[in-house]
């Protein structure tokens, strides 16, 4: 090859290797400015400073009318920070919490979650987004996390229920996980420790309360859950 076209090729090459990583940030900040600590060009991020609601579950006891969170359906105890709840039932039963304002639009979700593994049953630890219905089963987002599939789904339950996102991700028993849900617009992206595992678009509710669920035989834990809001 002549030099002056090696030349030329490797000015090529050089100006390549400076745009593309630009390109990409670029890229990542067009479809998921709001995700949390994105860093880079967006119009809606993550306020940490705005906290729409907060529940460290530090007072022991049952959680009753009386507290933050009314109760709706199932047996939840606090107990040293740490919110649990029994579901005995079966496939048609859950139990489920709902706290927020039917006029939160966008928010992201955080906390810890430690799915039931050890019952070795089929069982769901839940994030509930969007909610618009306090019946079971009603008009929501949820974010199902299922230890013995080692599966994690999102389901529309607006009407039948129709999965609308999953993920593989392997769980151990009796391990805490750090959680992020948010919803923005008409899109949700979900993450454990800090990897992505949901990621959907075309969401049709656009407003709703926020909550926790327990699904069929098992026993969930919750702690330091805390709402942020996009803007």
């Amino acid at each position: 090859m002549p030099t002056d076209y090696k030349n030329s090729y490797r000015m090529l090459v050089s100006i390549l290797i400076l745009f593309l990583p630009w390109q990409v940030q670029l890229s990542s900040a067009k479809e998921y400015p709001w995700q949390v600590g994105f860093q880079g060009n967006s119009t809606k991020h993550v306020d940490t400073a705005n906290i729409l609601f907060e529940d460290n579950f530090l007072h022991d006891g049952n959680l009753t009318e009386g507290r933050k969170w009314p109760l709706i359906s199932g047996n939840w105890v606090v107990n040293h920070g740490v919110l649990t709840v029994s579901n005995k039932g079966d496939a048609s039963t859950e139990a489920y919490i709902l706290v927020g304002d039917s006029t939160w639009a966008d928010y992201c979700v955080t906390g810890q979650v430690c799915p039931d593994k050890e019952s070795n049953v089929d069982n769901d630890a839940g994030i509930l987004l969007r909610v618009n219905s306090d019946k079971p089963f009603g008009s929501r987002y949820t974010i199902c996390l299922n230890p013995y599939k080692n599966w994690v789904g999102c389901a529309n339950d607006r009407g039948p229920k129709q999965w609308i996102g999953h993920g593989k991700f392997h769980f151990k028993p009796n391990t805490w996980y750090s959680f992020a849900a948010s919803v923005c617009d008409s899109s949700f992206e979900f993450s454990l420790n800090g990897r992505r595992i949901l990621h959907c678009d075309h969401l049709l509710l656009t407003h709703g309360k926020i909550g926790l669920e327990a699904w069929n035989h098992g026993t969930q834990k919750f702690k330091d859950l805390k709402v942020l809001m996009i803007d």
